[in-house]
């Protein structure tokens, strides 16, 4: 039974309670701090139940409260072990590109995913150590439950690692505001692509639109500004390839906004309540016009002013408003997350059946996450869930391409997913907030020219037979788990017929060695790594037609990688962007 309006649980009003009433609060706490020392045996004694009041029990408490909440989410969910069986334990690339594929479909719909809880273990040798099903969730309606969860893990993953503090958390900015590489000290060029100065905004809409403006650009550097809602979909582009050049205008609104749009602006839908602007400037052919360029965006909330101060970079949101008390048992810590980032901004992608359902799981659109409302069958199902999603995110994500494209695969739903939820979370888990594929297309590869799985004790060996299909002053890089190669770097070494030679190792060259004198570029790899990528930035037709055919890698002669790695989980070596 849904919870009524004015009979909200403790836990749903604590989620929804606005920012205005932490002044009270504040002046209990220190009601508290000058009370005398035998009045604080009491708060020892008071249940963690009672949200916000007992995480205040210490000075400074309530603002480590928010932050370790999100560390150990960060532990108990983002640094999971991933099972790679699909991929080390197949009899051969055939079979891990077949049972990989599988287990993807099946986890697209419902029926698929009980299929798949019902039957996984006997789909192919890759699958053969699936945990067994809880024996309450085998048949109905446990077994509904635990797909439903699973479904929904799928749907909300995307959100959980985006717009919480404390997950995806690479630049220092606060809510509403730019920070840009190219305005640090000495310019910050990041060793994720190596040739792009990123800009970052995280953007809440909660108080009403933001504004944004890009001055007139007359360089020859290409760049763009993508438009992340909650669930990671770049719903929204602009950038030299697009025409924007010009001076412009933007205006950034909320769902179902209607409202006066200053003169000039583009007005734009964010599906969502909260999102992320990420802006990648390549710094070739002019740095110092594009560094003038960047300083020149701006962003300004024209919503009411919101009745408390900007919260610093590391707070940002606040999930939630008030801190939960710290749990590390807590079978529910991710879904309260999920029920805050439904709260908050819906489930645009989620459709029927699965959007009717959320409510046997105790998300409620209006509350989050009611714990009072799940029941105690639910609540094994959502404890349940995240191993099975694990599990089919990640055989999608370590499918082998086709032999005839030495094994290389470039996914074409990159940056827009919609209601494929297995790609977004899959996309999202390991290899966040990239581009769509107009701006850049990455290849992954998982096994050699033999069809064998890397292994990063060895050494590879990568022949271009010259640069990729892109555009110019754009540029392409590999990584293999280690720092990013760049084709940018001052030492590229070209053959005198045009070919590009690369060694994959995970030793260190030689002190004082230049490329040309070893004959090879050194693709930094790690013995953990698992994969290598291929980023081409403003590809050609070509490559975004699927002509291109990136070249084979093979094992080096006398360290040949003739054994994988164990099989079984490994933990999961992922790019942090884009």
């Amino acid at each position: 039974m849904a919870p009524k309006k004015d009979e909200k649980p403790v836990a749903a009003e604590a989620a929804d309670a606005p920012k205005a009433e932490a002044k009270p609060k504040a002046e209990k706490k220190a009601k508290k701090a000058a009370a005398p020392k035998k009045e604080k045996k009491p708060k020892k004694e008071k249940p963690a139940g009672e949200g916000a009041e007992g995480a205040e029990k210490k000075k400074g408490k309530k603002k480590a409260s928010k932050v370790e909440t999100y560390k150990l989410y960060i532990y108990k969910v983002l640094k999971q072990p991933d099972a790679y069986d699909t991929l080390l334990k197949a009899g051969s690339v055939d079979d891990a590109r077949q049972q990989s594929a599988v287990v993807a479909a099946l986890g697209a719909t419902a029926d698929g995913i009980k299929f798949f809880l019902q039957h996984g273990a006997s789909l192919g040798s890759g699958l053969e150590s699936l945990r067994p099903v809880p024996a309450n969730l085998t048949a109905d309606p446990g077994l509904s439950l635990l797909a439903t969860a699973v479904q929904a893990w799928l749907a909300f993953y995307p959100a959980t690692y985006l717009v919480p503090p404390q997950t995806f958390n690479f630049w220092k900015s606060d809510t509403n505001a730019w920070y840009h590489d190219a305005v640090q000290p000495a310019g910050t060029t990041n060793s994720f692509a190596g040739g792009v100065y990123y800009s970052s905004l995280y953007y809440s809409l909660r108080d009403g639109p933001l504004l944004l403006t890009t001055p007139e650009f007359k360089g020859l550097n290409l760049w763009t500004i993508n438009f992340y809602e909650a669930f990671s979909n770049a719903f929204f582009v602009i950038g030299a390839q697009y025409g924007s050049n010009k001076a412009s205008s933007y205006l950034l609104v909320p769902p179902g906004w209607d409202g006066d749009v200053p003169d000039d602006a583009i007005v734009v839908h964010s599906p969502t309540v909260e999102g992320f602007l990420l802006g990648r400037s390549f710094i070739e052919p002019d740095a110092a016009a594009i560094k003038d360029f960047n300083a020149g965006w701006t962003a300004s909330a024209l919503g009411a002013d919101p009745a408390d101060p900007a919260l610093p970079w590391f707070v940002r949101w606040a999930y939630p408003e008030n801190p939960w008390p710290e749990n590390t048992a807590d079978p529910l810590l991710f879904w309260r997350v999920v029920g805050e980032v439904y709260r908050r901004n819906g489930a645009p992608y989620v459709a029927e059946p699965l959007l009717g359902q959320l409510s046997s799981l105790g998300l409620w659109r209006d509350y989050g996450l009611v714990a009072a409302t799940v029941s105690p069958l639910a609540r094994e199902a959502l404890a349940a869930a995240q191993y099975y999603a694990l599990r089919i995110i990640t055989a999608w994500r370590v499918q082998p391409g086709p032999a005839a494209h030495n094994y290389w695969l470039a996914p074409k739903t990159f940056g827009f997913y919609g209601s494929d939820l297995v790609a977004a979370a899959g996309t999202q888990r390991f290899f966040p907030i990239v581009n769509r594929n107009r701006d850049a297309l990455y290849y992954f590869l998982y096994v050699d020219a033999a069809g064998t799985p890397f292994n990063f004790t060895s050494d590879y060996e990568i022949i271009f037979q010259g640069p990729p299909p892109i555009a110019n002053y754009s540029f392409w890089s590999l990584v293999a788990g280690g720092a990013t190669w760049s084709s940018l770097a001052p030492d590229l070494y070209t053959r005198e017929d045009g070919t590009i030679p690369f060694r994959v190792s995970s030793t260190r060259p030689a002190a004082n060695t230049t490329a040309e004198e070893r004959g090879w570029n050194w693709v930094p790899s790690t013995a953990a790594g698992n994969y290598i990528v291929l980023r081409l930035y403003a590809p050609l037709q070509q490559a975004l037609d699927n002509l291109y055919v990136p070249p084979p890698v093979t094992a080096v002669a006398g360290n040949a990688s003739a054994a994988p790695p164990p099989a079984g989980s490994r933990r999961s070596t992922r790019s942090k962007l884009l």
